[in-house]
C-alpha cells in the first residue's frame, strides 16, 4: 500500500479531539455506511480552499444574495460575510436544530444582512410534491426572500453547500421542466461539494453503458452549464463514513469506487438561453419523450412516435 493510501486511512475522519469537534453534535461522529444527504464542513483549511478556489467566480458574478444550505458552525458564513461589497444579503438554511443559536448571533451582528431559516434545502423536492398535494406553500416560504427574475435574466441568487441526496438534482431538473420549485424566482448560480459517483452520473456521455448514463444525465446536461473546479478532502467533512467496499460483481462498482476520498466542488447554472431553444409549452413533451426511451435500450424511438 502507498504511503499516500496508508496517510488517508489513518486521517479518514474528523476526530472528536480536532480543533471544532465540541460544536457538532455526537451523532455526526458516527460512521455512516451510505452517503448522507446533508456534509458540514468542519476545518478552516478546506474553508480557504473553497474561498479560493471560488474567486474568479465571485469577481464575475453580479448577484448580490446568497444561500448557504446547511452552514452548520458557519466555518463558510464567514468568508460569505467577509465579501459584503458583493453580497448584501445571506439567507442561511439549517436542517439541524442543533445550529440554529449559533446562526442566530449572526443575524444578531448583522441582522440587516443575514437571515436564518430552519428548514432543509436538500429536501425540497419533498415539499414540492407536498405542496403539490394540498396547495401547500412550504417552498415559497423557505424562498421568500429570494429578488423575483426572469429565467433569461441574470442569476438571482448564488447557493453554497454540499449535498450527497440526488433527489435534490433531480428537482433541479424538474423545477425547470415543470415551472415550480426552486427556479420559480429565476436561476440560481450554484456551487456545490457532491459525491464523485452523483457528478459523474449526471455529466457522463453514453460511453461509459446504460447503466450510468440514463434519463437524467441527458435532462440535466441539456438544462445547466456545468464544471469541475475542485477536488475537496473527504475526511474534512461531516458527518464521517466508513471506508467504501465496492460490492462484488455490481455493475456500479467502478463508478462509486472512483475518489471516494474526494467530494467534488462544482458549479452548476441553468443555460440561460434554454428557452430559446425550447419553449416553455414543449418542456414537459421533451421531458416525457426522453424519459420515455430511456427505459430500456430496446426501446424503437421511430415507431414510439408514430
Amino acid at each position: 500500500m502507498a504511503l499516500t493510501e496508508i496517510m488517508f486511512h489513518i486521517r479518514r475522519f474528523v476526530h472528536k479531539n480536532s480543533r471544532h469537534a465540541n460544536l457538532f453534535p455526537e451523532k455526526l461522529f458516527n460512521k455512516r455506511h451510505k452517503i448522507p444527504a446533508h456534509f458540514y464542513i468542519a476545518d478552516d483549511q478546506l474553508v480557504e480552499q473553497i474561498d479560493n478556489a471560488i474567486q474568479p467566480f465571485m469577481q464575475q458574478t453580479k448577484c448580490d444574495t446568497a444561500i448557504e444550505m446547511n452552514p452548520g458552525i458557519g466555518l463558510f458564513t464567514r468568508k460569505l460575510l467577509n465579501r459584503d461589497d458583493r453580497l448584501k444579503k445571506i439567507i442561511l438554511i439549517e436542517a439541524m436544530e442543533h445550529f440554529l443559536p449559533g446562526l442566530h448571533d449572526f443575524h444578531a451582528l448583522y441582522p440587516e444582512r443575514v437571515k436564518v431559516k430552519h428548514n432543509d434545502l436538500t429536501s425540497l423536492w419533498k415539499l414540492s410534491f407536498q405542496d403539490r398535494m394540498d396547495n401547500g406553500t412550504r417552498v415559497a416560504d423557505m424562498l421568500s426572500d429570494l429578488p423575483k427574475r426572469e429565467h433569461n435574466e441574470d442569476p438571482s441568487a448564488l447557493l453554497f453547500g454540499a449535498v450527497g441526496c440526488y433527489n435534490f438534482f433531480k428537482h433541479l431538473v424538474n423545477s425547470i421542466i415543470f415551472q415550480n420549485g426552486m427556479f420559480s424566482w429565476g436561476r440560481m448560480e450554484m456551487f456545490l461539494a457532491v459525491p464523485p459517483p452523483i457528478y459523474i452520473h449526471l455529466t457522463c456521455n453514453n460511453d461509459v453503458g446504460y447503466m450510468i448514463y440514463r434519463s437524467i444525465s441527458m435532462l440535466f446536461q441539456m438544462l445547466f452549464e456545468y464544471r469541475f473546479i475542485a477536488k475537496l478532502p473527504r475526511e474534512h467533512f461531516l458527518p464521517n463514513q466508513i471506508e467504501h467496499k465496492p460490492i462484488k460483481g455490481s455493475r456500479l462498482r467502478k463508478v462509486q469506487s472512483i475518489n471516494p476520498e474526494y467530494l467534488y466542488l462544482v458549479r452548476i447554472v441553468p443555460r440561460q438561453n434554454f428557452f430559446d431553444l425550447c419553449p416553455i409549452e414543449d418542456l414537459q413533451p421533451l421531458w416525457y419523450f426522453v424519459k420515455q426511451n430511456c427505459v430500456s435500450r430496446r426501446n424503437r424511438i421511430i415507431p414510439n412516435l408514430e
